[in-house]
């Protein structure tokens, strides 16, 4: 759980649901400042994620403004919401139904999740500040009167002119005992909505092109907690009553503060535990000069995974308009990881609206294996806790998905790629549906899935959304499945939501879910925020090669997961209607990653291995300028196939060994499962007591295989006294001397019927010495009285080996 409360404080990235286009002026040619509304409470468990990334890219000096309104969404308890429920109503301007928190809309069109979204709102926002304005406003506020100008290259009779007081910083104390069990946590709130002036239906424009009008207003201010002194400000813009886009926005507000810089690209890669150094510029903008204390404003998130990371100084003063130097010294942890490392420029407490502005640099690990991808949706916290704590974590990394992160560390880099999302986040798996489409055709291996993108993708009115089809082409040209259902997973009686929680059951002996059972949708408030009111069903198309895993309500027709291979190109995918966060059980949600994991890398660990029958081969004593064989067998027990290029005999005696038979002289090639025959000869040249030797194969395995090969040479009249054949089998030991004079003994070992001969020089059997059934040592006479003087060889023999003693015998 640990890993779960670190993850939540890094600010990442989400690809935008949808951006709209903005309505095009002619005469634009006012500065931009855009407007973000959020929608939030404190009632809200997943609104505290969204928290960071507001308050990130929120700045007047970034050209961004942002409204929070406070809503009843999940429930009631808000205090801003019970006094000033315009803020909810606001929301119905938007939305008529299917009300969700955090919910943000920039300049009125674009619609999207905020929560761990630092990097997809910037991006909707840095397009919009590069454009200009056919309108702009101009906001003084004195006391509680305020004036609005309106400067216009354009008619504007269908506009309307909002204008909103807004609480720049607030404290609340005492909210677990006011709101209890439902409370999310906050207790520090920015940019909170007040009232609406001269009300919530704004005021209706009616001014011609180029030209301008000033509108003044009143408001009476509150009191209370809710209106901290001096914190006060107000916010103005003008929106089409036709689109609802925002044109532009002003406000009163003046923010203190410096703004700090790194040096160089802002996504880089570092080893495991290294360390590097970068430069800081802090600049400030103002007119006066400023103090701010420079801190790393994640230190507790990123220390906790291992980063040591430190600036100096901690403390600048810089001149009006001007900058200085500072540096940030990081040193990376022992595993894999991302880190966004943020340096946060923060003036002096007490300082009327100080704005703290930061920083960020990012790295990777290098030599990453897993990366799953964060800004899909709100449940990537429980995701990575069940990936990070599994065996595999210290080669994971969760990283953001924008174009700079992608082409910084290109996915396919990577082992495996995992893409899940979760209730809120349903249909935004189009969005990924090309990459991991790329990623599969390369034998990469990916897992993906989200409870209801197999039935948000079905729906006709996406019939000719490239993104859509994208989505459809990979689930079903691909992995050959679609949905057949979407079960609900809650009921619904006016604002309140009574979720339904179901089970998962494995399949039996299925690699991936053999003994897997979960129960999902145990939602806990603060406990557990993560919930689905529905989920798809998988159906197998025709001629599908997708094979099941697990099913949902007991019922073994309702797949909820396939897991699907090629072994063409040697990709893997797990498909799932669920991410791990529905499943609250630590141990369950950890056990089933691993499994997953584990299948899937099974295939990315794809590659040769060189076995070979023997790790050794004892010759035993051969006489000098003769020769003996033994056989040695190659096996590929890996499943790619193995290329043996070469082979060498290294060692003191390696002039004495060769391979006569099965020499790779040009590459061989093994096919997986396959053998490969080889005959090593052991032919010395001189006597010795010991000759050893290694023989070792250069092929395309990951490890190399070794035999060490060991023989004793002999002269012609001091031959070996003890053989063995070539599985140990039978053995003789000669007793006596040798020469032999007249006669002598030997011990002969092995079991069943055994033949012992005695051959001349030329090859002819010159006496039977024992033919019997042998259990263990026999011993056996050896009379050579009657023989002439020469070299003999005694040959004991079961009929499938033998074991050949060379005796002398002198007269």
């Amino acid at each position: 759980m640990k890993l779960r409360r670190m993850f939540s404080k890094i600010a990442v990235a989400l690809a935008v649901i949808a951006i709209g286009t903005s309505t095009m002026f002619a005469q634009n040619s006012f500065p931009r400042m855009s407007l973000i509304e959020e929608y939030t409470s404190a009632t809200c468990g997943p609104c505290v994620a969204a928290t960071a990334p507001m308050d990130a890219v929120f700045g007047v000096n970034k050209g961004c403004l942002t409204i929070k309104y406070h809503t009843p969404i999940p429930v009631a308890g808000d205090p801003w919401n019970a006094l000033y429920p315009d803020g909810y109503t606001r929301y119905g301007y938007y939305k008529s139904s299917g009300f969700s928190a955090p919910q943000a809309y920039i300049n009125g069109i674009t619609s999207l999740n905020p929560a761990n979204n630092q990097a997809g709102m910037q991006t909707v926002l840095n397009a919009d500040n590069a454009k200009k304005s056919a309108v702009a406003l101009t906001v003084t506020v004195v006391g509680n009167n305020i004036s609005i100008k309106v400067n216009s290259n354009i008619a504007l009779n269908n506009h309307t002119l909002r204008v909103a007081v807004i609480s720049y910083h607030t404290t609340l104390t005492g909210l677990a005992t006011e709101i209890g069990g439902n409370w999310n946590g906050e207790s520090e709130f920015s940019n909170a909505f007040l009232k609406f002036v001269p009300g919530i239906n704004g005021t209706a424009l009616n001014i011609g092109a180029n030209s301008d009008q000033t509108f003044d207003m009143t408001y009476s201010a509150g009191s209370g907690r809710l209106w901290p002194a001096g914190q006060q400000y107000v916010v103005a813009f003008l929106q089409s009553n036709a689109t609802k886009e925002v044109l532009n926005s002003g406000t009163n507000l003046q923010e203190i503060g410096a703004v700090p810089t790194f040096a160089g690209e802002r996504y880089s890669k570092i080893n495991r535990g290294a360390n590097e150094s970068r430069e800081l510029t802090v600049t400030n903008p103002n007119d006066s000069p400023v103090t701010v204390d420079l801190v790393i404003s994640n230190a507790a998130t990123i220390s906790a995974s291992g980063w040591n990371v430190s600036v100096e100084p901690s403390s600048v003063t810089v001149p009006a308009k001007s900058s200085v130097k500072a540096n940030v010294s990081i040193g990376a942890p022992n595993r894999s990881w991302f880190a966004d490392i943020i340096v946060e420029a923060t003036p002096p407490a007490g300082v009327p609206f100080a704005k703290a502005n930061s920083a960020t640099t990012s790295y990777l690990s290098s030599g990453t294996k897993i990366v799953g991808y964060i800004g899909f949706s709100g449940g990537i916290n429980a995701n990575a806790d069940g990936i990070l704590n599994s065996s595999y974590g210290t080669d994971a990394a969760f990283l953001p998905w924008n174009a700079d992160v992608m082409a910084a560390y290109p996915p396919e880099e990577f082992d495996v790629t995992v893409v899940l999302t979760d209730f809120n986040g349903r249909g935004n798996l189009r969005f990924a549906a090309s990459t991991l489409s790329d990623l599969v055709s390369k034998g990469k291996k990916v897992w993906f899935g989200g409870c209801l993108d197999l039935g948000v993708s079905s729906n006709p009115q996406y019939d000719s959304d490239p993104l859509f089809l994208s989505f459809r082409a990979l689930t079903q040209n691909v992995l050959g499945i679609k949905n057949v259902a979407s079960v609900s997973r809650s009921t619904v009686s006016g604002n309140s939501i009574t979720l339904i929680p179901y089970t998962l059951t494995g399949i039996a002996g299925d690699p991936i879910s053999a003994n897997f059972g979960a129960s999902l949708n145990s939602y806990g408030g603060n406990a557990w925020t993560y919930y689905t009111q529905a989920s798809d069903i998988i159906q197998l198309m025709a001629g599908s090669t997708s094979v099941p895993f697990v099913y949902s309500d007991n019922d073994k027709a309702k797949h909820n997961g396939v897991r699907y291979e090629n072994l063409g190109s040697g990709s893997r995918v797990v498909y799932t209607t669920y991410g791990l966060e529905l499943i609250r059980d630590d141990a369950k949600r950890r056990d089933h990653a691993e499994k997953i994991l584990s299948w899937l890398m099974a295939a990315s660990v794809k590659a040769p291995v060189l076995a070979v029958s023997s790790q050794s081969l004892t010759f035993g004593t051969v006489e000098v300028n003769s020769t003996k064989e033994m056989n040695l067998t190659i096996t590929n027990s890996g499943d790619a196939d193995l290329i043996i290029s070469d082979y060498t005999i290294s060692g003191i005696n390696a002039s004495s060994y060769s391979v006569t038979m099965g020499a790779p002289s040009s590459p061989v090639t093994v096919l997986p499962g396959k053998t490969h025959a080889m005959t090593i000869t052991f032919a010395p040249k001189t006597v010795k007591a010991t000759m050893n030797a290694n023989l070792t194969f250069v092929s395309n395995a990951n490890t190399s295989a070794q035999v060490a090969l060991s023989g004793t040479s002999s002269s012609a009249t001091s031959v070996e006294t003890e053989v063995v054949s070539e599985t140990g089998a039978i053995g003789l030991r000669l007793n006596g001397a040798n020469p032999i004079v007249t006669s002598s003994s030997l011990t002969l070992t092995g079991k069943d019927h055994v033949a012992v001969t005695m051959v001349d020089a030329a090859g002819r059997t010159v006496a039977t010495l024992f033919d019997g059934a042998v259990n263990g040592p026999q011993q056996v006479a050896v009379n050579a009285g009657t023989l002439n003087s020469g070299t003999y060889s005694i040959v004991a023999s079961n009929g499938s080996e033998k074991a050949v003693l060379t005796v002398v015998v002198t007269r």
